[in-house]
């Protein structure tokens, strides 16, 4: 549920300490603790 994020990229308070460890472990662009959702989004082929 780590991967849950909030439109702002915050984790959910339940997960806000352990998830930036995890998302970032895994690749996730993160600008300090929340998900840099520009760098982020998928993009979908046209």
């Amino acid at each position: 549920w780590w991967r849950v994020v909030r439109a702002d990229g915050t984790p959910p308070i339940c997960h806000e300490g352990r998830a930036p460890g995890l998302l970032r472990g895994e690749g996730v662009p993160m600008a300090g603790a929340r998900v840099d959702m520009g760098r982020g989004r998928h993009r979908w082929a046209d």
